[in-house]
C-alpha cells in the first residue's frame, strides 16, 4: 500500500471511529488523531483533548499555542506526521456569501460532526450533521441517544467545501508554515 493509499484508508478509519464514539457516547469531545510514520511503520496516534481546552477563547488560542509543541514532540521521536485530523462537534451557521450581517449568531444553527484532514501538501474537511432521533436502550439497557449522521448537502461539493475552516481547521498546515 503507498502513502496515499494509507492516507485515504486513515481517513475512512478516523470516519467510522469517530461517529462509533459519537453514537456510543451522545456526543464527542475534541479529538486530533494522527498517521505517523516511524521508520518503515505506520501508528495511528489519538490523542483526546481536554474538555477546559476548549472552555473558552483564552484556553482555546493557549491549545492551539501548544500544538506546534506537540508536533516538535514527535518529530524528536522521528516520527512523521503523513495525516492530522482534528474532529469536533460544531453548530454550523449558514448565511449566503453576499449577506450583511448584524450578528451572526442570529443565524440558525445545526449541530455537525466536523473532522479535517491535513497533509503537508493538502487540506480537507468531512462535515455531517447529527440527527438525534429519540433514545435507544444500549445493551445494559440505559437510554441512550438514537444518534445517525448524514452528509451535509450544503456543503457537499469541493467549491463549498474550500470555503470552510477556522482555526481549528489548520492545526498542521499553520505548524508546517511556522517552520519555513
Amino acid at each position: 500500500m503507498n502513502i496515499e493509499e494509507k492516507i485515504q484508508q486513515f481517513k475512512k478509519d478516523n470516519s467510522t471511529s469517530m461517529i462509533r464514539t459519537l453514537a456510543v457516547n451522545g456526543g464527542l469531545a475534541p479529538v486530533c488523531t494522527l498517521l505517523v510514520q516511524e521508520d518503515e511503520n505506520f501508528i495511528v496516534v489519538v490523542a483526546p483533548i481536554p474538555g477546559e481546552a476548549m472552555a473558552n477563547e483564552r484556553n482555546k488560542k493557549r491549545f492551539l499555542s501548544i500544538m506546534p509543541l506537540f508536533f516538535e514532540g514527535l518529530e524528536n521521536k522521528n516520527q512523521k506526521v503523513i495525516c492530522f485530523s482534528y474532529s469536533s462537534e460544531a453548530w454550523l451557521r449558514q448565511a449566503p456569501k453576499d449577506s450583511n450581517l448584524d450578528n451572526w449568531q442570529d443565524l440558525p444553527k445545526v449541530e455537525v460532526l466536523i473532522s479535517s484532514y491535513e497533509t503537508a501538501d493538502e487540506s480537507s474537511i468531512e462535515i455531517n450533521n447529527i440527527i438525534r432521533d429519540g433514545k435507544i436502550a444500549d445493551e445494559n439497557g440505559k437510554l441512550i441517544d438514537c444518534i445517525r449522521l448524514e452528509k451535509n448537502k450544503d456543503v457537499e461539493d469541493e467549491e463549498s467545501l474550500k470555503n470552510i475552516g477556522g482555526r481549528f481547521s489548520t492545526i498542521y498546515k499553520d505548524y508546517i508554515n511556522s517552520k519555513n
